[in-house]
């Protein structure tokens, strides 16, 4: 009986097996160049644990524009500077949407956020309202003070560790700054001090929502099996996003009871700005933007930041070339500091900074932590 079973279900997997053979052997003659990949799978193999060094590696094989098989997916690979402007510049307009991973779908975060929404009427006017509070020149120059103060108390807590002679963590204290500098730009408060406790929470939310969002699940990979979610990430992500949402649904209802009861606010920050334009930019907008905002400027940085001491540390040379630039521009100055004038001075110091950035940008697979590159 056993058998019969067996054989009954290898004749119905059988046409499968072979159609994905048949289908794998295929290859688009119009797609660019890229490796044969396995049935089924596709070139899923081709990753290993660190996909951002495969990718360069498979790059340098099949030229700066080549396509792969993920699972079910073809996707196709960037690596040129001068195909990507043709791409987003030239033809950008046929490359607006992008497709939203199955955990984005589930808490319809693709219909709100400006990452993943369609290009339509509620994407451009978001991109209109980030533009003119967010983005804008003179937003950016009056927060130049809040930004001078902000690393200022990184420093004063850098120094007070030497003094104290304890242990550092780089990547932590460059999340508490970043958070801070954001919280502050709209919302006039911190959200976070130099303390793990203080910082951990909010830094865990953020990991875990960009974590879960990076790893494809096994719907991403074979749209057949939307249904499921085997490993469980989905819910994961919902229940990481929502806890992040509640946070900025406090901060927004604490503003909004303030301006009912005649409390002064400051009418600079960009909560108070967005709030004057509610007639058009609703709560769940608001929300919405803030996760976008707070996921895509918190982490990103730090991280970027420790890997760039990760890379220093281990190429002393490299380090004496970039604090001796520094220490330049801090002599040239007569309050011995860095202003953010100076950095177009620190030429160097800019290019481990875009070098790190690279190594460190979101890859589909996994998120890597410091290593030698």
């Amino acid at each position: 009986m056993e058998y019969q079973s067996f054989f009954l279900v290898l004749s119905c997997l059988l046409p499968l097996i072979i159609y994905a053979f048949i289908i794998s052997g295929r290859r688009n003659s119009r797609l660019p160049p890229g490796p044969k990949g396995f049935p089924i799978i596709g070139n899923l193999l081709e990753f290993g644990d660190k996909p951002h060094q495969s990718l360069a590696i498979l790059s340098k094989r099949y030229g700066p524009l080549m396509s792969l098989k993920l699972g079910s997916n073809t996707t196709i690979v960037i690596s040129s500077p001068d195909i990507t402007k043709e791409f987003f510049n030239t033809h950008d307009v046929a490359f607006l949407n992008r497709s939203a991973p199955k955990a984005i779908q589930l808490g319809d975060y693709h219909k709100y956020s400006i990452v993943w929404m369609e290009a339509g009427d509620q994407w451009r006017k978001l991109r209109r309202m980030t533009k003119e509070y967010l983005f804008c020149v003179q937003q950016l120059d009056a927060s130049e003070l809040l930004r001078r103060e902000k690393v200022q108390d990184l420093v004063n807590h850098v120094n007070q560790c030497c003094i104290d002679e304890k242990a550092l963590n780089v990547g932590a204290c460059a999340f508490t700054t970043v958070l801070n500098i954001l919280s502050n730009f709209m919302f006039s408060m911190d959200l976070a001090q130099y303390d793990p406790k203080s910082t951990r929470e909010f830094h865990g939310l953020v990991l875990q929502v960009m974590q879960v969002g990076a790893k494809p699940g096994l719907p991403d990979l074979f749209p057949m099996l939307h249904s499921l979610d085997p490993l469980e990430l989905i819910w994961q992500e919902n229940a990481y996003a929502k806890k992040m949402l509640t946070i900025f649904d406090k901060i927004i209802n604490d503003r909004l009871q303030s301006r009912s009861n005649g409390v002064s606010t400051k009418d600079d920050d960009v909560l108070d700005l967005l709030l004057n334009q509610q007639s058009s930019f609703t709560q769940n907008d608001m929300r919405h933007l803030f996760q976008t905002l707070f996921v895509a400027g918190t982490d990103t940085t730090s991280s970027t930041l420790e890997w760039a001491m990760s890379e220093l540390i281990r190429n002393p040379e490299k380090m004496k070339i970039a604090r001796l630039e520094v220490d330049k521009v801090m002599q040239n100055n007569n309050n011995g500091s860095i202003q953010e004038s100076d950095i177009s001075q620190l030429t160097y110091l800019q290019a481990v900074n875009k070098g790190n950035s690279k190594t460190t940008s979101s890859c589909p697979f996994s998120y890597p932590s410091p290593s030698h590159t």
